[in-house]
């Protein structure tokens, strides 16, 4: 009996030393925990309210898919569609779906980042970037919405770190790492494009037959999804006559090469300023404070960096998206994930340049870094200083904008009838998918930043008849017009006809009425309810 047990005592030992041998050879621990936090500190947060209109679009794009519609928008994300469509046959619902994919892609980018710390510098670096990543304001947010970015992100991180096995001689990784950048560009072709510079530092550093034979395989993973995109948008014609008119729409008055000047420079560079800042968070004073030690020998600095290819990888990740958005056309937030793992990356580093101090240590330093970032996402307002001026994306965003659209969309389907109602709406695309049997008139209004940030986009008058729109009058012979968003009332020119509803969440939904005799009239100055002629 007791050689038995000192049998099984001895076969536990073994299992327990193989155990921990796994966990610390495989960081089984410490990518179970990034993983897991980053998955737990995401799904609880999301609504049951799609956030952006390109969220719409993706959803709509799960029933049909449709460029020139819209479903989704131009350059198409094919493969992040198509990703959609595989996990939306669990959840049967979008909104749930792409949050899904977004938490996800939010951890497999935590998890990534650490790897890629670990690789350039050593495993604690690893952990504090991951840690800084997932605990960035921003990137909790867009973790949290269905949008692409978070996902993007880990694709990101994904192929950065293989272009730094292969600058460390892991030549083998060259076609598989082709196929990679081609799969990227089928989620999304920006990043592709983004990561050429680097991929091609990394090329340089292969033997001929295998540069060939990795460009082979990266044009023909291109042609994979490419081909079945331009099918499926009604050929190659229609497809760039579609991303004209998309690129006319939003880069004309942005973009340095179709006449934006300096005006279009310095909004893209605002841009780039306030969302970097923000998803840096606190994490950018370990740069800063690192950036001012080594500014003390500038000269030995440069050598350094010089002769250390991870300036060379920084540069060349960094570089190429912050010129585009500069020039070009800065969208919204969460383009900045391209490259904010670097900076992210360059903060954990940072922590090895500051002074040894008793009184706090790397892991206080760091604790500070998370907690600070996570009290700005959990409790700041949306608009912290108050009104409706400097605004954040944080949890108290995503509360405002569930609260919002679901307390209008019950009471329009409470006290409106859609076969007597027409919405109008800045945001109509939302109104395509929440509210599909209700008629909607477009009344889209200039967003913030942009050289029209407040107006209406209409170019010419239009009108239209309840009779015109399908509707048919209530017993008193009357229509209803449903303004969505409460600051389309500051465009109605006869104001003495409005009339409001005071929501359960202190909101306000503002109608007019008109009968046969009357008709819509928009215009770029406004809308009027005028008698027909």
């Amino acid at each position: 009996m007791s050689e038995t047990l000192a049998s099984i005592y001895s076969l536990r030992q073994r299992m327990a030393n193989l155990w921990i041998r796994f966990c610390r050879d495989s960081d089984v621990i410490a990518v179970a925990s990034l993983f897991g936090l980053t998955l737990i500190t995401r799904l609880p947060f999301s609504g049951a309210i799609l956030y952006h209109w390109d969220s719409i679009n993706f959803a709509l794009a799960l029933e049909h898919f449709d460029v020139a519609s819209g479903q989704p928008h131009i350059p198409g994300y094919l493969l992040y569609v198509l990703l959609g469509r595989g996990v939306n046959i669990i959840f049967q619902d979008a909104q749930h779906t792409f949050v899904t994919v977004s938490a996800i892609g939010s951890a497999l980018a935590v998890t990534m980042l650490y790897f890629l710390g670990k690789r350039i510098y050593d495993q604690r670096t690893g952990v504090y970037a991951a840690l800084f990543l997932a605990f960035s304001p921003l990137y909790w947010f867009y973790g949290c919405v269905a949008l692409p970015h978070s996902l993007d992100a880990f694709i990101v991180i994904f192929l950065v770190y293989l272009m730094v096995l292969i600058l460390q001689g892991r030549q083998e990784l060259a076609i598989p790492a082709a196929i990679a950048l081609g799969i990227a560009g089928g989620f999304r072709p920006q990043t592709e494009v983004f990561l050429l510079p680097l991929v091609i530092y990394a090329g340089t550093k292969l033997e001929r037959r295998i540069q060939v034979q990795a460009s082979t395989a990266l044009v023909l993973t291109n042609l994979a999804w490419l081909i079945p995109l331009l099918w499926m948008s009604g050929g190659i014609t229609s497809y760039l006559s579609v991303m004209r008119d998309y690129t006319i729409a939003f880069n004309q008055t942005t973009s340095v090469f179709m006449g934006g000047g300096i005006w279009g420079v310095q909004r893209n560079l605002l841009k780039i300023g306030m969302y970097t800042l923000y998803a840096w968070g606190a994490a950018i004073l370990l740069a800063m404070a690192a950036i001012v030690k080594l500014l003390r020998k500038p000269q030995e600095w440069a050598k350094e960096a010089w002769r250390d290819f991870r300036w060379k990888v920084y540069t060349l990740w960094i570089l190429p998206p912050l010129v585009y958005y500069l020039l070009v056309h800065m969208g919204q937030q969460g383009l900045v994930f391209v490259y904010l793992p670097a900076l992210l990356l360059l903060s954990a580093a940072g922590l090895n340049y500051l002074p040894s101090q008793r009184w706090v240590s790397k892991q206080g330093i760091t604790a500070g870094v998370i907690m600070a970032n996570a009290a700005i996402f959990l409790f700041v307002p949306t608009f912290p200083l108050g009104g409706n001026g400097f605004k954040l994306t944080t949890l108290d965003t995503l509360k405002r904008h569930e609260e919002s659209y679901l307390t209008k969309i019950e009471e329009i389907h409470e006290r409106f009838p859609p076969e007597q109602t027409v919405i109008l709406s800045a945001e109509w695309r939302f109104m395509e998918y929440y509210l599909p049997e209700f008629p909607r008139i477009p009344y889209e209004i200039g967003s913030r930043w942009e050289v029209n940030e407040g107006q209406p986009e209409l170019s010419s008058d239009v009108w239209f008849s309840g009779a015109e729109m399908g509707l048919a009058p209530s017993k008193d012979g009357k229509f209803t017009l449903i303004l969505f968003e409460k600051e389309l009332k500051g465009f109605v020119n006869n104001p003495d006809l409005l009339q409001v509803t005071r929501l359960d969440n202190s909101d306000m939904l503002y109608n007019l009425t008109f009968d046969a005799r009357q008709q819509i009239h928009l215009s770029p100055h406004g809308l009027t309810i005028e008698e027909r002629y």
